[in-house]
């Protein structure tokens, strides 16, 4: 649905039956999302895709997961870009229903931060820092699983 040029949202649903690996056995899927775009003024824009999904077996709620992924981009001038890319997941499942041992509750967290430089339409150079962490029954408090900064110059090349 697009209300406005600058404006999109979408809802996504998908029921039915689905097949629980860890457990091994079929439950009943319910997932709902929502995504769009929104693009203002002065060269921002943000995008967002948000979901929830459960599955029922023998009437109870064994597996739940939430997640979400959000984009902040500015564009200051036809050179010069920033984004943020936030993504973050929660899942948790009734240990009671499964034979093996499971995890409680997982949540995943991730943020990246990108600089582009673009010299002329083919060579750019980009530049960025991520940071990813997770929680677990584990490990309660969250914990840093990568941390990276990069460079990259990307040059079209014909001879």
């Amino acid at each position: 649905f697009r209300p406005r040029p600058n404006f999109k949202v979408g809802v996504y649903a998908n029921y039915g039956r689905q097949l629980d690996l860890v457990a091994a056995e079929v439950g009943s899927r319910q997932l709902l999302g929502l995504f769009g775009n929104v693009d203002g003024e002065g060269g921002l824009s943000f995008e967002y895709d948000v979901s929830e999904q459960r599955l029922r077996r023998h009437g109870q709620t064994a597996f739940w997961a939430y997640a979400a992924d959000l984009r902040f981009g500015w564009q200051w001038d036809e050179k010069q870009r920033v984004r943020l890319i936030l993504q973050g997941s929660e899942v948790g499942r009734e240990q009671s229903l499964y034979r093996v041992p499971v995890m409680r509750m997982k949540r995943d967290i991730a943020g990246q931060l990108i600089y582009t430089y673009k010299a002329s339409p083919r060579t750019a150079v980009y530049a960025g820092a991520s940071y990813g962490g997770f929680l677990d029954d584990q490990h309660p408090e969250l914990f840093a699983s990568s941390r990276s900064a990069f460079l990259k110059w990307s040059y079209d090349w014909r001879p």
